[in-house]
């Protein structure tokens, strides 16, 4: 089966600019709708339940129809953006 890639192909590769920035818009949009529902909670609660949320697997299944290389660039960029929240967060709390 033929599988179209939602990104620019340069030199037959996604284009990692705009992988990179599919990622980051994917992240925030998720937690803006997430950070609704956290507001009305205490933020320790908020860490212990945005800890346990599999980032890695949503991206990785939102990009299923992509190379395995788009798919672990994209894991790693979305792991790095949830580990800066949660440290941000972490601090707050100190």
């Amino acid at each position: 089966m033929y599988r179209l890639s939602r990104f620019k192909l340069v030199d037959g590769r996604p284009d990692e600019d705009e992988v990179m920035e599919f990622v980051d818009a994917y992240f925030f949009n998720t937690m803006t709708v997430l950070n609704a529902f956290f507001a009305k909670i205490e933020m320790a609660e908020a860490l212990s339940r945005l800890e346990l949320i599999p980032f890695g697997d949503l991206i990785s299944e939102e990009l299923a129809d992509e190379d395995e290389q788009t798919i672990s660039q994209a894991v790693e960029r979305i792991t790095e953006l949830a580990e800066m929240e949660l440290e941000v967060i972490r601090s707050y709390l100190e």
